[in-house]
């Protein structure tokens, strides 16, 4: 009878030892909470601390802090956008608030292939380019007094008779310097048309020659010279 009743204990004692055993291996894995862990993606907290790295409290829920995500990715990511990448093609004109084209057409054209151009061109975002009046594209004028905005050559927008309107002070200025126009400005220091037809001579068209900086005319149909659009 006692042999009996010691077997039957040691069989007890065996059987509380394995299932200490299964409880703490079920706790190591994580079956059970004992409070000291970090709680996961869909748990819940009471603050971000509670929560596993990459993740914050909110609600009383755990969820993924992307919070820091961008911070330095995009820092200067349009810091460089258009220094040397996407770089302007044309330029503003603080003194007449004109915006010009910087680089001009590879080919000279007659005049009213040249209004078309500017017409139909689309640069920097706009299209709204048209071909520059003759005291637009004087505006461009630099160095050479007589012909600038303000200058004594009477061609202008309100004054385009040939007859009525140029004399010796339109024919600009010499200088060994180069171009009488803007350091901005692209292109060849030649003729440049303007969108003003001569009062007097429908025929022919105001024009610019850069390299003196003298007003000219020039014949519509027959004559090939460089455009310069503006908005």
């Amino acid at each position: 009878m006692k042999s009996q009743f010691s077997h039957w204990k040691m069989l007890v004692i065996l059987m509380a030892l394995s299932l200490a055993l299964t409880l703490s291996l079920f706790t190591g894995c994580g079956g059970v909470d004992d409070g000291g862990g970090l709680s996961g993606l869909g748990e819940s907290c009471t603050k971000s601390s509670d929560c596993e790295d990459g993740l914050k409290c909110v609600d009383q829920e755990c969820v993924e802090d992307d919070s820091g995500e961008g911070e330095g990715e995009g820092e200067g990511e349009g810091e460089g956008e258009g220094e040397g990448e996407g770089e302007s093609e044309s330029w503003t004109d603080s003194s007449s608030d004109l915006i010009w084209q910087k680089s001009v057409t590879e080919e000279n054209i007659n005049w009213q292939d040249a209004i078309d151009y500017c017409e139909n061109l689309e640069l920097d975002g706009y299209d709204d380019w048209r071909l520059p009046t003759i005291s637009e594209l004087r505006s461009l004028i630099r160095g050479c007094s007589s012909t600038e905005s303000e200058g004594s050559c009477g061609v202008t927008d309100d004054c385009l008779s040939y007859e009525s309107c140029f004399d010796d002070s339109c024919e600009g200025c010499e200088s060994e310097d180069g171009c009488f126009w803007p350091d901005e400005m692209e292109g060849s220091c030649g003729y440049y048309w303007s969108s003003s037809t001569i009062e007097d001579d429908a025929e022919n068209a105001w024009s610019i020659f850069f390299d003196s900086g003298s007003v000219d005319t020039f014949y519509k149909d027959g004559d090939d010279i460089a455009v310069r659009c503006v908005r």
